[in-house]
């Protein structure tokens, strides 16, 4: 079974080239030379753990449909996508993210089978595994550009999804302050005395308490303070 690995190095975030990675805009915006465009399932924004995504494209003249479906996501580390139905017998793509010395190694290890036997392990040997090779270097040669500039913004400033440890660590406090919690796609929110932490991007929260959330209840917070923020924010609350 042909296996193909690839290793980008990118100077941004583990978090923004993962949620690149995954973002069904991003990727049809890198395939365009193969008018790729996904058509049913999860169509645009991004893809998340057991969502389905259908792709049609147009490889070698022909236009053909594959779907996938992410059956593995551990943000920002990793996360898988296995076909479902399409052209190939079998193909899983393992994303892999990994930091460098502040440098992020984005890894592809894309193992696939085509169909037809023994007819299709000559054309995996000829000429199909160099052709998926190139389709995931343009790829990834997109992920960087954008990874590697503001452009990341024009695609993840509305589909922030909160960094999953942070998220868990502000969960915990909350409820060992008795609030009531609420979790949206980017922020985190209390009722009865309000507060709101919101990741603008990576390693960059805001946080807004109480009604009416005027401009002077606002702080901003890297992971490193969060918590000691929220302490003295609820202290402040809990004195009025």
């Amino acid at each position: 079974m042909p296996t193909i690995h690839l290793t980008t190095e990118i100077n941004s975030t583990m978090e923004i080239c993962f949620d690149l990675s995954r973002s069904i805009d991003l990727h049809t915006y890198s395939m365009q030379h193969t008018q790729e465009e996904a058509v049913a399932g999860k169509t645009s924004g991004l893809i998340d753990m057991d969502e389905t995504v259908t792709w049609q494209a147009k490889h070698f003249g022909l236009m053909h449909f594959v779907t996938s479906k992410i059956t593995n996501y551990q943000r920002p580390l990793i996360f898988r996508d296995e076909q479902t139905k399409g052209i190939f017998d079998y193909f899983r793509h393992d994303h892999i993210f990994e930091n460098n010395d502040g440098k992020i190694m984005m890894k592809d290890v894309f193992e696939f089978k085509s169909p037809f036997g023994f007819l299709g392990k000559i054309a995996d040997f000829l000429f199909l595994k160099k052709y998926m090779t190139n389709l995931l270097l343009q790829r990834n040669k997109v992920i960087k550009e954008f990874a590697e500039s503001d452009k990341w913004k024009e695609v993840l400033s509305n589909n922030l999804s909160m960094n999953e440890d942070i998220k868990f660590k502000v969960f915990d406090f909350f409820k060992s302050k008795n609030f009531i919690v609420e979790y949206k796609n980017n922020y985190i929110l209390t009722l009865g005395k309000q507060i709101v932490v919101r990741e603008l991007e990576a390693d960059k929260y805001e946080i807004l308490y109480e009604k009416p959330l005027h401009e002077t209840n606002r702080i901003y917070s890297n992971k490193n303070d969060i918590l000691h923020n929220l302490e003295n924010i609820t202290a402040l609350l809990e004195s009025k």
